[in-house]
């Protein structure tokens, strides 16, 4: 993982650490659907997990369709690299940094990692060209709808 992130030089590598955040990002819900007995909890995390995978697809394909030339080959250097870099660490590393204790915790930490993935995408969405700005843009409505859901949630159960 880390080795990914800091290896991040052009488009290209940001489009795998897109990847990357969704397949992490699925595995984290698959875990809590499977530690909940919550039938509602179960739903919500299934939709989540499934969300997820449906968004790795899209990159995946946005990766494969692209020819190598629509790519920035320009190297991410300075602080605009960087940055990337280091919300994408947090990001993952707020998964996996400890066991989930409760139901609060891990609906708390589903929070944070979507907000965190919005704010990675709007960085993506400014090295993109207009093809592949729409497809992120697409995206970022749908995080921001498992947002909605997860505050939602957590509100009821408050």
């Amino acid at each position: 993982m880390s080795s990914l992130i800091k290896s991040i030089k052009n488009l290209e590598n940001v489009l795998d650490l897109a990847v990357l955040i969704e397949q992490k990002g699925r595995d984290f819900y698959a875990t809590c659907r499977a530690e909940t007995d919550n039938p509602e909890l179960t739903t919500l995390f299934s939709f989540l997990a499934a969300e997820e995978e449906k968004h790795l697809g899209s990159f995946r394909l946005m990766i494969e369709g692209l020819k190598p030339d629509s790519f920035q080959q320009d190297e991410l250097v300075g602080e605009y690299g960087m940055f990337i870099e280091m919300i994408a660490g947090e990001t993952l590393k707020h998964l996996t940094e400890k066991p989930l204790t409760n139901v609060e915790e891990a609906v708390n930490r589903a929070i944070r990692f979507e907000k965190d993935t919005l704010l990675i995408y709007y960085d993506i969405m400014k090295l993109l060209g207009v093809r592949g700005r729409g497809l992120i843009e697409e995206i970022c409505l749908e995080e921001k709808k498992h947002l909605e859901k997860l505050i939602q949630y957590i509100k009821q159960i408050r």
